[in-house]
This record gives structure tokens, sequence and C-alpha cells, in this order.
């Protein structure tokens, strides 16, 4: 392990109880709304709180869905820290002050305003084979960095005096290293200097903020109707001649996609329960629910929400259809894509950037407002961006269609991101 120059070990979690942290400042990805939602769902303290009867209740129901949710929400995250929290790591940071970056963007990042970049080299140690490498590559944003002095010992302050750690933040990750961006405060405090090494242990910091958005998901529904249709009741999808072979559907279309696209087409006077497009990989379920848009674009003023699970699936929308079918000369179908408004924009693909809101500064993207939302038949986002259009006051009914394009592994929880998708 010496010679990979990273060293897994165990220790306890720092908090201001031991440890004096110094934030990472100015935290720019963090806004009101993320501050209050991550002081608002604290996990409970105690097993009474958090195992409530609404967990140990055998089914679920319409009555206890909110509650059960909300503790298998708190459940998870107790499951996630505590993974997180089996290791340290010890690790040499070479200090830099830009890097290249990788995929699709042709380009360098820099370091300014008195920041510098730190990378270390992954192993097998923090590879996605293991539960807490998966951990840290996908839920992990953040680290706290406590100097070492040689022989990889802290400097161990005088008594009554806690030590110091730095927040920092992750800036990029790839196939072969993390980039950490290490704030001015730090930089200063330690006198860092690039082009050096600094040997560290550090100690990831679990994000939080995904499981309380779907905490904040879960208390923003107003009626569990949707998510718990009368089964007592057939559903009968309207059918005649015209709608089955109808000249103006994609030939390519099999009798299964057409009678998918047949009931989500289906007149909203018509009460559906929800449409769920299952099938294993390549049979074709993007390609259906894209025709379907297409579809109902053809109806006069109808609107359509598209919501995804990761950015890659939402772009594909974009990349490989509903950009072409703009450019065939349906400028009706032109789609609004909304991004994380710190995301760097050369990190989207060119084309897909053409659909979305770009700051002034032309680095990073714009939230939208009601009135973008409005202008445009359709919005692409994914089920992170979705909350930004609940704080856009939007009325029931301004969007007739909701799209969930997910995977089945986060099919438990779809339903209660609902309420930020019917608007």
């Amino acid at each position: 392990m010496a010679a990979r120059q990273q060293l897994l070990i165990t220790a306890k979690r720092w908090d201001s109880s031991c440890k004096t942290i110094v934030e990472f400042v100015p935290n720019e990805t963090m806004a009101d709304l993320e501050r209050s939602l991550l002081s608002r769902y604290q996990i409970p303290l105690s097993a009474d709180q958090l195992f409530t009867q609404s967990v140990l209740d055998k089914t679920l129901t319409k009555e206890n869905y909110q509650a059960r949710l909300h503790d298998l929400l708190y459940i998870e995250e107790i499951a996630q820290y505590k993974e997180v929290s089996k290791f340290n790591i010890k690790v040499n940071l070479q200090l830099v002050t830009s890097f290249m970056l990788t995929g699709i963007s042709v380009g360098a990042k820099y370091a300014q305003n008195g920041q510098l970049f730190a990378r270390f080299k992954l192993t097998e140690t923090l590879s996605e084979d293991t539960l807490a490498g998966r951990l840290v590559m996908t839920k992990v944003n953040s680290v706290l960095v406590l100097p070492l002095v040689r022989d990889g010992y802290s400097n161990h302050p005088p008594p009554g005096v806690k030590e110091r750690v730095y927040e920092a933040v992750i800036e990029e990750k790839t196939k072969d290293y993390i980039f950490l961006r290490i704030c001015k405060n730090c930089v200063e405090e330690l006198g860092l200097i690039p082009d050096r090494e600094l040997q560290v242990e550090l100690q990831f910091q679990l994000n939080r903020l995904p499981l309380c958005e779907m905490q904040y998901a879960l208390d923003r529904i107003k009626d569990n109707g949707i998510l718990f249709p009368d089964i007592g009741l057939q559903p009968t999808i309207p059918w005649s001649p015209n709608r089955q072979w109808d000249e103006q559907l994609d030939p390519r279309l099999n009798a299964k996609q057409k009678e998918a696209i047949l009931a989500i087409t289906t007149p909203c006077s018509i009460p559906l329960p929800p449409i769920l497009i299952i099938g294993p990989y390549g049979t074709g379920k993007t390609f259906t629910l894209a025709q379907a848009v297409k579809h109902i674009l053809r109806q006069d003023e109808s609107r359509v929400l598209i919501c995804t699970h990761s950015n890659s699936a939402a772009d594909l929308y974009i990349k490989d259809y509903l950009h072409p079918y703009v450019e065939a000369g349906n400028p009706h179908a032109r789609p609004l894509r909304v991004y994380f408004r710190n995301r760097w924009v050369k990190t989207v693909n060119p084309v897909v950037q053409q659909y979305c809101l770009i700051s002034n500064t032309h680095i990073t993207f714009q939230m939208p407002t009601k009135e973008d939302i409005l202008r445009h038949r359709v919005v692409v986002v994914t089920l992170s961006t979705s909350q930004y259009l609940c704080q856009l006051d939007l009325e029931p009914g301004e969007c007739q269609r909701t799209y969930v394009v997910i995977s089945g592994r986060r099919l438990w929880w779809t339903s209660s991101a609902f309420k930020q998708l019917l608007f």
C-alpha cells in the first residue's frame, strides 16, 4: 500500500467537537434553498424516531406512504454514511494551478483567486468495484484535509487546541484521478506552492443534498391519488384504426411500441393511471417515448416535461431526437434543457448547449424563469434539477404530459418525484 502512496485507515469522523473545520469559501455551489434543505432534514437522533410504525407496517398504503418513505430515506442515508465512514485515506496530493479536461470537452481548468488544485491517483481501493468506492465516486463532493508532517503523522497542537482540518471541493473525477479545489484560506495558512506535494489525510464527506431533495419532494405531495390509483377501475385506452395506423407515426415502430404511444397520447379527458414503459436494454423505450413526444406536439398548446435520472439520458433525447426534429423544420418542438447552474458549459455537448440558458459569463448555466418555461413546449430536466421548477409558481395543468425516464434501481422512489413533475 505504501508503494501506491495510499493507505486506508479507520478513524473517528471529524466534526466541530474534535476538530476546527475551516470551511471552503466562497461556497458558490450552495443556494439558499439547498442550505435550508440540509438544515431541515436532519437524521433522527433516536431509533424510536427513525423506526416508526410506517416502517414496521407490512404493506405500503396511501396513508403511510409519505411517512414510510421519509423513514426509508433516513435509513438509506445512515447506511451510506456508515459505509463512507469506514475509512480515511492517506495520500500525497500533487498541487497544480491547472489541469486538462477529459471526455467530450476540450480545454483546461485554471485555479483563480488564490486557490489551487490538488490531485491524487485512484487505486483499486477506491474503484467502483467496491461499495465504499462507488459511494465515494458518486455520492461525495467534498473532503476534509488534515495536513501531515513526515512519517504520516499530523502536527499535534498544544493541549486544549483542536487540530485544523480544511474543507476542499471535489472539482473533477476521472478514471485515474480525483481533482480537489483548495480554497485561498488553506493555501495561505499552509503556505502551499504549486508543483509541490503535500502529504495529507483525507476524510470523505457524504453529499446529503440528493437525499434531502427526495425528502422535500415527499413533503410537497399534495394528493396521493395519482400514486395510488383505484385499481378496481379497469383503464380503457381508446382505440381506432386511424390512431393505430396513423401515417405520421414512424414506420419503425412495432405493434407494442404503437400500443404504448396510443396509451401515452390518450386525451387528458380520459382518466388513466401513470403509464410504465418497461423493457430490457435495447428494446426501444427511449425511441418510443421520443416518437410519442412528436405525436403529442401535433396537438395545439400541448406541453411535455421529460425528466430523466441522469444528464446523459436527458441529453440523448435532445441529440438523437429533438434536435434533428427541430432542424427538419419543426421550431415548435424546440426544447429547453435545464442544467445545474454551476455546471461548466464546456463540459456539455455543443448540440445540447444550443437549448440551454447560459449565463452572461458563458462559463456556467442560468436558472430558468417562469417565462422561460412557458415559452417552450418541451422542457428536459433531471430529477435533481426538476426542483428548480417547483420554485416558479407554475399552475397545475401547465404541463399536460410528464415522462419519467428512470433506471429500475431508482424506481422505488420515482413516485415521490411526481410532485415536482406535475405542474
